[in-house]
């Protein structure tokens, strides 16, 4: 495929993820701390569900056998996201403490939502590096690679399309998330890992003929709905807190 396609797919696969770095994580050195923290975490987690795994393989090859692999992962995945919860509420008192100690500083919902986006983007960087950027090498030779099931494109582009749809996902899960958790609404918190479990079981239809045809697509869209979620968490509770403030600028007046 050579230097063009290696670099091409991976903008594809990691681009977005580099740009909600670059905007939200990055101009805060805090945020890049906990960034790197969770993505270590995230890392020790997934290798951990890998050796589980280890004594099973090869699992066999049908639908069944890869559903209940697929249903384990997940679940493995998202207590690992009940505890980053934890741990993203014992940062929450932390830093609300400092900022009492400090006038003139608040931790508003826009810091809080940020602290959870870099807790998302962390879980999508490790399952990007994970399960695809390891193998990326492999593109810098002459030729490429299909498999007889999505002879439509190379197998290095599907992987790095099927990379984004889940660094996607996870990224914006982790608002939805927290903010469901934060606030005891079951349905909003639950619909994270019914969406995880659902996308991961969907990557199934890949072994059918022509399945990636629509199955990206579909990965895709779960994962700009996700996004959608996210960003309408984060603008609902901005604005409350800014039409509080203006309330209260009014009464004052």
């Amino acid at each position: 495929m050579g230097f063009a396609g290696f670099v091409g797919n991976l903008l594809i696969a990691g681009g977005p993820g580099l740009a909600i770095f670059c905007v939200f994580v990055a101009p805060k050195s805090f945020l890049v701390l906990l960034f790197l923290a969770s993505l270590f975490a995230w890392l020790v987690s997934l290798m951990l569900t890998a050796a589980l795994f280890r004594g099973f393989v090869p699992l066999a090859e049908h639908r069944g056998a890869l559903s209940a692999a697929l249903v384990v992962g997940v679940a493995m995945q998202e207590a690992t996201r009940y505890c980053a919860w934890l741990a993203h509420r014992r940062i929450l008192a932390m830093l609300a403490e400092a900022a009492r100690l400090r006038p003139g500083t608040r931790l508003g919902a826009g810091e809080r939502h940020a602290l959870a986006l870099t807790q998302g983007l962390a879980h999508g960087a490790a399952h990007s590096f994970f399960f695809y950027f390891s193998w990326l090498p492999l593109m810098l030779g002459d030729g490429t690679f299909y498999v007889d099931a999505c002879p439509q494109m190379s197998f290095f582009l599907a992987g790095a399309l099927l990379s984004l749809a889940f660094l996607l996902l996870h990224t914006c899960a982790m608002p939805v998330a927290f903010d469901g958790l934060g606030k005891r609404q079951r349905g909003q918190w639950l619909a994270v890992p019914a969406a995880h479990l659902g996308a991961a079981l969907l990557t199934l239809g890949n072994l059918a003929d022509g399945g990636c045809v629509a199955v990206l697509p579909l990965l895709l869209l779960g994962a700009a709905g996700m996004a959608a979620a996210a960003a309408w968490v984060c603008w609902r509770d901005v604005g409350t807190v800014a039409r509080r403030v203006s309330a209260s600028a009014n009464d004052n007046l």
